[in-house]
């Protein structure tokens, strides 16, 4: 069994200082975006050529669904990290305040990559790249299920290295404001 555990109203306070202090931090931002970054690389990496061949054999449903998955996983990873880099920017550059009545500033607790993405940039975006980020956008708001939210051909699937490499020029472009 697990007991509460009463922390003194000095050791909460010294918890509250220091979470404040390190998210109003543009570092730390950019450093869990870069943790995003460096394990969807590695994702990538490492199912690429299964993937291919998924696309070329259907016939083995777990090995599919398997890949399906780690696909899912992949795009919402560029995606998180996408997202950690443009707050990253509009924490650094001071559009947005990281606090409101002590707590998280609403506005960055949402995940609309075009909303941020023009916050950063005054760059237009080509309509393959909105199709991109509405793909990651959904990526990650599906990611904390176990299987897709809705059903329908999952997009990023449609092409996972077209959405892989479009995401990191998009993070390689937004890393340039930070």
């Amino acid at each position: 069994m697990y007991r509460e555990i009463k922390l003194s109203s000095n050791y909460q306070e010294i918890l509250s200082n220091n979470w404040e202090v390190a998210i109003k931090d543009y570092r730390n931002w950019g450093k869990a975006a870069e943790i995003n970054e460096y394990v969807a690389n590695l994702l990538f990496r490492r199912n690429r050529r299964a993937y291919k061949k998924l696309l070329q054999d259907t016939c083995h449903l777990p090995k599919v669904y398997k890949d399906i998955n780690t696909a899912r996983l992949v795009a919402m990873l560029y995606g998180l990290a996408l997202e950690g880099y443009l707050k990253t920017a509009l924490i650094k550059s001071r559009k947005i305040k990281v606090l409101h009545s002590g707590k998280l500033n609403s506005q960055l607790t949402g995940h609309n990559l075009n909303k941020l993405f023009n916050q950063v940039t005054d760059r237009q975006l080509a309509n393959k790249e909105e199709t991109i980020l509405k793909n990651l956008e959904r990526a990650i708001k599906s990611g904390k299920y176990m299987f897709e939210k809705y059903y329908n051909l999952n997009p990023y699937l449609i092409s996972l290295d077209e959405t892989s490499l479009k995401a990191k020029d998009l993070i390689k472009l937004v890393k340039n404001f930070i």
